[in-house]
């Protein structure tokens, strides 16, 4: 079991050097909560706000769609982007422990099974699931965004 260590987001983004990673997994039982009604940004939204990618944490209810949208962009931003990576199989295989845990709590259990929910769920379709994971970010965030979507808008 880990000890706990405090961290603020500049101790990490001090640690980065302005080198983050691909995908930054918080892990942690605030880390994706805003504060005060949005006053004050979440850590997962600070993360973003000074200069991290994505930012993915573990409050993400088993079996919501949502974690699956997040696991097939994980691995969409992977495949991508993340060639050449120091951490590159690191974070290859968060992103496919994420979308297996979806896969899990659906009683997903043979490779088979699994590719055949991928296929019907339309995870290999990023045209389709980065609209949705959109989507399912604006039900969840409204209008507390701390950046300019226009710029990440996806689809038609």
């Amino acid at each position: 079991m880990g000890n706990i260590q405090l961290t603020a987001v500049n101790d990490l983004a001090k640690a980065f050097r302005g080198r983050w990673p691909c995908v930054t997994f918080l892990s942690g039982c605030y880390t994706g909560q805003v504060a005060n009604k949005g006053t004050v940004p979440s850590m997962a939204q600070a993360l973003v706000k000074a200069g991290a990618g994505i930012v993915l944490y573990s409050r993400v209810p088993q079996g919501d769609e949502l974690e699956a949208l997040l696991g097939a962009t994980a691995i969409l931003f992977c495949n991508d982007r993340g060639e050449g990576h120091p951490q590159f199989e690191e974070l290859q295989e968060l992103s496919l422990q994420i979308i297996s845990g979806a896969a899990n709590a659906q009683g997903i259990e043979t490779q088979e099974a699994f590719d055949n929910w991928c296929i019907q769920q339309r995870l290999n379709d990023p045209d389709y699931f980065l609209p949705r994971l959109n989507q399912r970010l604006e039900e969840i965030v409204g209008d507390g965004w701390l950046f300019d979507r226009s710029q990440f808008e996806v689809g038609g």
